[in-house]
């Protein structure tokens, strides 16, 4: 492991009389001098390599690793993102109410132009019709969900993807008549999962590699019209695995939906650390409609988050300054219902 820390982001904090610098981007924390420290301070003035050497000199200790346990990344998360009670917390609940209609008549300047009609990609196919008959009970589908990790590898009908995207990511209208009655107005979108001040913050990525009628590529669902777009075509090494933590079984899925979170929607109104947290629980409401969605119409899933971010970002086509990072994965595919790996094999003889 490299003993060099790049000037760039990091945090220091104080623990046990020593000053420790978290890389938290290279997930990597190092012990430090203050003089390593003045040294970083000073980085933008100076070449990264001549950085890393005069910082090298000033007293870095080599880079070490720590089991897992609540450090410092996860209490700033946990701690940072509080909701506090502040001197408003005193008003009535009258009070409070007009009070949050104000702040979010403030800020609608705000809202980004494209917030609810996100387009990406290009060739928009329509999916077309799901009749009433493509969806089972929901008790039906609660007691057969499962999580499989034995897939398969056969094509999957596009009318069944289509059905899964559609009911999970499809924008629906909210009560106009009810807002008009309150003398409000609102821009924003329903789905069929909650979403955290109904900004629907998340968007939806299809991976699609054995879907029948669909040229393997990747494409956006265009929750606004109903629309899948091409976004890009899928190499031909093309391989799950490489994508998803290098877990071999997951070359069988057929096809993953990818939910990103578009956190320029979120944080325009929800101004603080703590709106991260909404949008992990946005991804998750999504990933359990999809999930009963997909177990209504037969077709096995797999939710996961062990992906590598950087890969699946860049082959989705994410761009930084869209603020857009992907956060929930879930596989899609064709075989009997069974959670155990397929690399296990049969089994272990005794355990």
């Amino acid at each position: 492991m490299s003993d060099e820390i790049e000037p760039r982001d990091f945090f220091v904090v104080v623990r046990d009389g020593k000053l420790l610098a978290y890389d938290y981007i290279a997930q990597r924390q190092f012990h430090i001098s203050l003089d390593a420290l003045a040294v970083l301070l000073g980085g933008p003035k100076l070449g990264q390599e001549q950085a890393a050497a005069q910082v090298k000199r000033a007293g870095l200790n080599h880079a070490f690793r720590v089991p897992w346990d609540w450090d410092a990344l996860s209490q700033i998360f946990h701690f940072g993102t509080y909701l506090r009670r502040s001197a408003e917390s005193d008003a009535t609940h009258e009070e409070s109410a007009r009070r949050y209609v104000e702040n979010c008549e403030g800020i609608m300047d705000a809202l980004p132009g494209d917030a609810f009609a996100t387009v990406r990609g290009v060739e928009p196919i329509d999916l077309g019709e799901d009749s009433v008959d493509d969806l089972g009970t929901l008790k039906d589908a609660l007691e057969r969900r499962i999580t499989t990790r034995r897939f398969t590898r056969q094509r999957l009908q596009f009318r069944a993807v289509a059905t899964v995207i559609r009911n999970a990511f499809r924008y629906r209208e909210h009560d106009g008549d009810a807002y008009k009655k309150m003398g409000m107005f609102t821009p924003t979108k329903r789905r069929a999962a909650p979403s955290g001040g109904s900004l629907q913050s998340c968007e939806c990525y299809l991976i699609a590699d054995r879907v029948a009628d669909l040229n393997a590529g990747i494409f956006h669902y265009q929750s606004h019209n109903d629309h899948l777009a091409r976004v890009a075509d899928l190499a031909d090494d093309f391989s799950f695995a490489r994508l998803f933590g290098d877990q071999g079984f997951s070359d069988d899925v057929s096809a993953a939906i990818i939910i990103t979170c578009r956190f320029d929607k979120l944080m325009w109104k929800y101004r603080n650390s703590r709106s991260y947290r909404v949008a992990l629980l946005d991804a998750g409401h999504l990933s359990q409609v999809v999930q009963m969605v997909a177990t209504s119409v037969d077709i096995r899933t797999w939710p996961t988050a062990a992906f590598y971010d950087q890969d699946v970002s860049t082959i989705l086509g994410l761009q930084p300054s869209n603020i857009e990072y992907p956060l929930m994965v879930i596989g899609l595919g064709s075989g009997n219902p069974n959670p155990f790996d397929r690399d296990l094999g049969d089994g272990f003889s005794s355990v």
